[in-house]
């Protein structure tokens, strides 16, 4: 959903050029604040990072209906990794598109249905940060960011390719 000035708000339809640039940009960003975050976390961030994974994977285990608050707690993880960096600004920009990619990570498990493989990568994520392995949490975070975009452009034609069937004769 757009708002646009004067004109009231507007649902804009997914654009596959867009959803990737975006994706791509975010990818970028957490890549370096992984990095970055690896190299100087503390106890207390291993601490904290695990947990959030404990949350999400014992959400997954629910119903769909539990996908908004899901997503929630994604954000949650994914930024509590990236404050461990101490980097504002790079923060304050990863959330910038955060907001953009959230509605499109919704959609994504609203489409699919599926966790497992988000699961698999933070878990992965999380034994590169606990390990101080900066150089493959940095990898694994812009892998993560690109195997969602992956999923998601893969069910949205799929979506399309379905409605174009429907209306054949």
């Amino acid at each position: 959903i757009v708002l646009r000035a004067r004109r009231g708000y507007l649902i804009k339809e997914l654009d596959e050029s867009e959803i990737a640039e975006i994706f791509e940009l975010r990818a970028v960003m957490e890549e370096h604040a992984a990095h970055v975050a690896t190299k100087v976390r503390t106890p207390q961030d291993i601490k904290e990072v695990q947990a959030l994974l404990v949350r999400m994977e014992a959400m997954s285990k629910g119903s769909l209906a539990d996908a908004p608050q899901w997503v929630d707690v994604n954000r949650e993880f994914h930024n509590r990794i990236f404050a461990s960096s101490g980097r504002k600004h790079l923060c304050q920009a990863i959330n910038n598109y955060r907001a953009w990619v959230d509605g499109y990570i919704r959609v994504e498990i609203g489409m699919t249905g599926k966790l497992s493989e988000a699961h698999r990568d933070h878990r992965q994520i999380v034994t590169a940060f606990k390990n101080g392995d900066a150089d493959l949490c940095a990898r694994l975070s812009r892998e993560h960011c690109l195997h969602t975009c992956a999923r998601l452009l893969k069910a949205l034609k799929a979506k399309a390719k379905s409605k174009e069937s429907t209306k054949a004769p």
